[in-house]
């Protein structure tokens, strides 16, 4: 089947290719019906700063749209990839990978996740979470990029593993939502102002009190589904009721929110209220493989690391990062004795953070506009006919 269906997409692209693609930059992403934050932010640069440039996108995911708008919206892909020069994707996007053909064309991967903790794409291959080798041969996985925008240098490593390219097609630039992201920690930007009016609106947290953000990520084992319910349990039941809240930030496709375990009065858990939202009012993150970790770190926030099923998880998917070996003195598979650690940071006490040390070498030479960096890049990527409508 899936051999039958890369071969209507070929077709389709073959009879959508006429002649020269047009000097126009298409954003395309199988990772929902919502405008990625790197995408807007894109988007919103390049039409001030070069309006000539036509921009378009087209965004789905099968479970937002369904199978009827799913199949129109990766029709209408096919059609964009054959006819842009520049496609921009932020996942695996088979209009523009099973092609046999992307000559004339310029595709720029910018991945969807701030940097690599566990492994993903080739590189996980053969494990449980992962794709097979033969449906990744077949499905032309990850294949037909010029570049591969990386969120900081440490990530270029992983990278190449992942995506089975070079370092020479590698960029790393960092990814548009670190802007965001560090304005987050600076007091009255108005990122930071934005987010602290949601928070406020949907959560009480109540004065004085230590919040503690537990973002983990996704599982998709269905045997697993009460595990976010148990380790909320656990890490609550150490958070003093009279001083300290849990907030609980699941990841958008774990089926459970954990709120069988938000009956403990200093629990709170509103879907309404993003991660990055929450970072602002955080006094620390404990996470596990997620790329939280590093949005908290960009946003000044310091994190843990409770990873209860690693002996698992470096089975599969595998791990770039092992934060057991990597931060040992900020990480425990433990609830009881990451929570001691939790406890004496918030007491004022605690180790040094070796996570922190490890992220300024992670994004060592990312810029200070890294929008307008990635914007230029892409635009720069049109070729000569289009700077010279610039």
């Amino acid at each position: 089947m899936l051999r039958i269906i890369v071969g209507i997409m070929r077709l389709l692209f073959s009879l959508f290719s006429n002649g020269k693609p047009k000097d126009r930059i298409a954003l395309l992403s199988r990772q929902g019906s919502t405008m990625p934050i790197d995408y807007q932010l894109l988007i919103d640069r390049i039409e001030a700063t070069h309006p000539s440039i036509e921009i378009v996108s087209c965004l789905t995911n099968y479970a937002s749209d369904g199978l009827f708008g799913y199949t129109r919206k990766m029709i209408r892909q096919i059609k964009l990839a054959a006819t842009s020069r520049v496609i921009v994707v932020n996942g695996y996007v088979q209009g523009v990978c099973v092609p046999k053909d992307m000559s004339g064309h310029e595709v720029i991967q910018i991945w969807h996740a701030l940097g690599a903790i566990k492994k993903f794409g080739l590189s996980s291959l053969g494990t449980e979470a992962g794709r097979t080798e033969k449906q990744a041969s077949v499905g032309c996985m990850h294949r037909n990029y010029d570049f591969i925008i990386a969120g900081g240098p440490g990530a270029t490593e992983a990278y190449c593993k992942s995506f089975g390219y070079g370092l020479e097609s590698i960029v790393p630039l960092g990814m548009p939502r670190i802007d965001g992201i560090r304005a987050l920690g600076i007091e009255g930007a108005p990122e930071r102002e934005e987010a602290l009016a949601k928070v406020r609106e949907h959560l009480e947290l109540g004065e004085g009190r230590f919040n503690v953000l537990y973002a983990p990520t996704m599982r998709q084992d269905a045997a697993t589904d009460a595990w976010l319910s148990d380790s909320i349990s656990k890490l609550a039941s150490r958070c003093p009721i009279d001083s300290m809240n849990l907030l609980v930030s699941g990841h958008p496709l774990t089926k459970s929110d954990g709120s069988e375990a938000a009956s403990a009065r200093n629990v709170i858990i509103s879907p309404e209220v993003k991660s990055l939202e929450m970072l602002t009012v955080a006094d620390c993150v404990i996470t596990d493989y997620s790329a939280i970790a590093f949005e908290a770190w960009l946003a000044g926030v310091p994190v843990f690391f409770y990873v209860p099923d690693i002996e698992s998880y470096r089975k599969s998917p595998g791990l770039f990062i092992d934060p057991l070996i990597e931060f040992p003195s900020r990480s425990s598979a433990d609830a009881d004795v990451l929570m001691d650690g939790v406890l004496a940071f918030a007491q004022g006490g605690g180790v040094a953070d070796p996570f922190s040390v490890f992220c300024e070498s992670y994004f060592a030479g990312v810029g200070d506009d890294v929008t307008g960096d990635v914007a230029e890049f892409i635009v720069g990527r049109l070729g000569a006919k289009a700077g010279d409508a610039l």
